[in-house]
């Protein structure tokens, strides 16, 4: 057997293995902390997203004061709300700490968490300063976003007030010596030049006053919102798409919609109502099938649970720029002219359809534009405007709400119109159309009988369309061979009263005629005697251009009321073109003289 050799001398050094890649700062619970963060740079929140998060914050707190402030690279936002202790303090900024749902904005736990991190960047700390109802002491927390991210580790803990924050709270805070809340963030450099850009922005799509001002529209009756801008102090007003308090009559509803469900099928969802606009119900209860247009009265079955209302507010006004121009205008918007460049855009984003969740706007859907049907009811469906209302609190809390119904996430000041429960949103569409088309009928409602008398007025001033080549007015064909008068004829102009189409064959009077008017006019066989409309009378039809729309509503009148005199006077169907004169252009003038001439045989007996 073969001997193993042995080793002389030390075994050689073994080559060392290359250093390990840095791992990656993943906690106890094994979540990429810094990760987690950047992701949230990317999750769609926008900036004024944020700046609603840290809002509805203090409007959760009851703040009857809300301050926006920019003060060289920090923004600030201080309340007047209950304020917190620390233990409440730490648990308010814990991520994804979901609550129940209630009539606060909260409810998934990461608003306040997202507008930190978009402030900041990631690069900065967010100091927030507190004081309770119940505990005097002030209360702070510090998320220093830079160390986390090189750490990999977020530690909540909150403390009393360090000395050099005392400056912050005695600078910033609603009140110093009373309860409340200030968050101080070092804010990145692109987020607070739009933010303050915003609220020097005189176009109203950009426009921080008028963000502010209608998706807080409710809580701005009571409370107060102010901006400062480096010392600039601007004042938001409450501001109401819908001009509620300044629309009248039947030019604004408000319908509550029921929305039910099925205990046993959650996606089968039906809206009940009880609309009296709506021909299809008349009045009664009950609901759209499929969201269409076969309407099926009746309460819900047994089976079906009601989820919670929504509250539809419709409302219809023909300038409402004259209803809102003062508060466009203290709050230093540009208003377009009309037909400037602009105006178009200006008008779609003050219009349309909110929809409003806790009394706070989180979405706006741009104006219906109708695309088939009465072409004049179209401006009716553009220019109304409406407010969906809702509050997802229910018997079912988290397990199933209105919030699923509209489709509400993360983000809840964004919501995809296209992602809302089909039957609901299709409901409450007919509804707005409905109200559209009452207001049309309404406003443009069809046109009346003339109310007639016996004696026709001189017609010397009429000055209605003429034949080109008027015959005299027709003789009867059957005249008395009676010797007819020898005296001779005046040289005067004949009566103007018209003479019948046909007379009896009675021999005519063999005395002179007179040159006067006679005293009787002759009676004419027609279905109804009329009068001609003093307004026809004294205008003239021929003075409308036919190249052109009948834009004064005087000439349209006159248009319609001749049509009502040859209604009157001939029998003849002319509603279709009675129709065509809300909106007349060349085609529909053609046809309405086309009815003039087929009328100038009863016409002509009036007019010489």
């Amino acid at each position: 057997m073969k001997s193993t050799p042995k080793l002389i001398g030390k075994a050689p050094a073994p080559t060392p293995a290359p250093a390990p890649a840095p791992a990656p700062a993943v906690n106890d619970i094994g979540i990429d902390i810094p990760g987690f963060l950047k992701n949230m740079l990317n999750e769609g929140f926008s900036t004024l997203h944020c700046l609603s998060e840290l809002i509805d914050d203090s409007q959760g707190a009851n703040a009857s004061s809300i301050r926006i402030i920019f003060d060289g690279s920090a923004f600030v936002l201080s309340d007047s709300g209950d304020g917190m202790n620390r233990e409440k303090l730490s648990s308010a900024h814990c991520f994804h700490a979901r609550s129940s749902v209630s009539k606060k904005h909260g409810r998934f736990g990461i608003g306040r968490k997202h507008a930190l991190v978009h402030y900041t960047g990631l690069k900065g700390c967010a100091r927030t300063i507190s004081r309770s109802a119940t505990d005097k002491a002030l209360s702070q927390l510090d998320i220093n976003f830079p160390d986390i991210c090189r750490t990999g580790r977020i530690t909540l803990h909150a403390h009393g007030i360090e000395e050099e924050s005392r400056p912050l709270w005695d600078k910033y805070a609603v009140d110093k010596d009373r309860k409340g809340t200030i968050t101080y963030i070092s804010t990145e450099k692109t987020v607070l030049d739009t933010l303050i850009r915003m609220a020097k922005s005189p176009n109203i799509k950009q426009n921080l006053s008028y963000y502010l001002g209608t998706t807080y529209n409710k809580y701005l009756l009571s409370g107060t919102m102010d901006i400062d801008v480096n010392g600039m102090n601007l004042k938001v007003y409450p501001i109401d798409r819908l001009c509620w308090n300044l629309i009248e009559g039947d030019d604004k509803k408000e319908i509550i919609v029921d929305i039910y469900y099925n205990v046993e099928d959650k996606t089968d969802i039906r809206a009940y109502f009880t609309q009296s606009l709506l021909k299809t119900n008349s009045g009664k209860y009950g609901y759209f099938k499929d969201g269409k247009g076969n309407f099926i009265k009746g309460d819900p079955p047994t089976e079906y649970r009601l989820l919670g209302k929504t509250r539809l507010r419709c409302a219809y006004s023909n300038d409402w720029l004259k209803l809102q121009r003062a508060d466009f205008t203290r709050i230093g918007i540009a208003i377009p002219g009309v037909g400037e460049n602009g105006r178009h855009e200006f008008d779609e984003h003050v219009g349309g359809t909110e929809l409003e969740r806790n009394e706070k706007v989180i979405a706006v859907f741009l104006p219906t534009k109708a695309m088939s049907g009465d072409t004049s009811k179209y401006k009716y469906t553009y220019d109304s405007r409406y407010c969906v209302s809702f509050s997802p609190v229910s018997e079912n809390q988290d397990e199933f709400t209105l919030d699923d119904i509209y489709n509400v996430q993360i983000n809840k000041s964004r919501v995809d119109e296209g992602q809302i429960h089909s039957s609901v949103w299709k409901t409450i569409r007919k509804i707005q159309d409905n109200f559209a088309t009452n207001c049309y009928q309404r406003h443009e409602p069809a046109v009346a009988p003339v109310t007639t008398n016996v004696n026709p007025l001189p017609v010397t001033r009429v000055t209605a369309p003429q034949s080109t080549a008027q015959p005299t007015a027709p003789q009867s064909t059957a005249q008395s061979t009676a010797p007819q008068s020898t005296a001779p004829q005046s040289t005067a102009p004949q009566s103007t009263a018209p003479q019948p189409t046909a007379q009896p064959t009675a021999p005519q009077s063999t005395a002179p005629q007179s040159t006067a008017p006679q005293a009787t006019p002759p009676t004419v066989v027609t279905k109804k005697e009329a009068t001609l409309p003093k307004q026809i009378a004294t205008t003239s039809v021929t003075e409308v251009s036919p190249h052109t729309r009948l834009g004064s509503k005087s000439e349209r009148d006159i248009v319609l009321q001749v049509f009502e005199l040859v209604s009157s006077l001939s029998n003849i169907k002319v509603e279709s073109i009675i129709d065509k004169t809300s909106n007349t252009t060349q085609t529909g003038l053609t046809e309405v003289y086309r009815g003039l001439t087929d009328a100038h045989a009863i016409l002509k007996k009036y007019i010489p």
